[in-house]
């Protein structure tokens, strides 16, 4: 019984970890297409001259996504350093089309 069980189990682990695999490529698709957004941005900005920072609008987005990963189970420490990292990344890219000398690690 017990080897039985442990077969049904894997046949289940199996699926539920191609389902992961699948969320875990959509993550990066969307990521990536976030990024050629934040892109465009840059450039809309430069041609602006605009700076790339806009502070008030990045607490705006924070305080809303906390309030979107609440409504779903997260805990509000994730959401924010999930989309800081992003965020981190993204601002890296538009400091470089921007042509803007980088920040430090940690600024």
């Amino acid at each position: 019984m017990a080897a039985s069980q442990a077969a049904k189990a894997e046949k289940l682990l199996a699926v539920e970890r191609a389902r992961i695999d699948e969320l875990d490529s959509e993550l990066i698709r969307i990521i990536g297409e976030r990024v050629k957004v934040c892109m465009s941005i840059a450039r809309i900005k430069s041609e602006a001259d605009i700076p790339m920072m806009q502070p008030g609008r990045l607490s705006a987005v924070r305080e809303r996504l906390v309030g979107e990963g609440k409504a779903v189970g997260l805990r509000p420490e994730f959401v924010v350093e999930l989309h800081g990292t992003v965020t981190r990344e993204t601002c890296r890219i538009e400091d470089e089309l921007m042509g803007n000398t980088p920040q430090p690690e940690g600024s």
